[in-house]
């Protein structure tokens, strides 16, 4: 997506998410009551992803817009007291939305070699984390705080008795 196409969506995603939190705090609603209200048709973290025109999937990642399908977004307007018609006005039905297109562009290939890739980071990850932990593990032993991979029973930070 181009950059200016993609800050046009992220500015009406801003503006939008401001209106419809602006309404739900209007009605003196709390976001679990318009989960309750949608009928459980939307869940409270696509309404913050609403209200805040976006998120981000990880720390420093870009910032994606929602793009929550029609059902869910009739289903938040109705909880709203809202008319759906003219939200589909502002964000455009979900079929018609650049972020759709964009994913339906991309062929099978290239979302493996994605999932291939975020598989080989979240490997990393956690090759970075078990040897954090063996290294941890090591310090304790050495200070007599860990042995065999359990803390001692008894002394500071020993098991509790049961007072019988």
């Amino acid at each position: 997506m181009p950059k200016q196409q993609e800050r046009d969506e992220q500015t009406i995603w801003r503006d939008f998410g401001i209106k419809v939190q602006r309404l739900r705090l209007e009605r003196g609603l709390s976001v679990p009551k318009v989960v309750e209200l949608s009928g459980g048709q939307v869940s409270r973290d696509q309404i913050h992803k609403i209200e805040h025109g976006g998120y981000r999937k990880e720390t420093g990642g870009p910032w994606e817009t929602p793009n929550p399908r029609d059902d869910k977004l009739a289903a938040l307007a109705r909880a709203l007291g809202a008319r759906v018609e003219e939200w589909f006005t502002i964000v455009g039905r979900y079929d018609e939305r650049a972020r759709t297109q964009q994913a339906k562009k991309r062929s099978p290939t290239d979302r493996i070699r994605q999932l291939e890739e975020e598989l080989a980071e979240t490997q990393r990850r956690n090759d970075e984390l078990e040897r954090r932990q063996q290294h941890t593990e090591e310090i304790l032993r050495q200070a007599g705080i860990l042995t065999n991979g359990e803390p001692p029973a008894t002394g500071r930070g020993g098991r509790r008795r049961n007072p019988s």
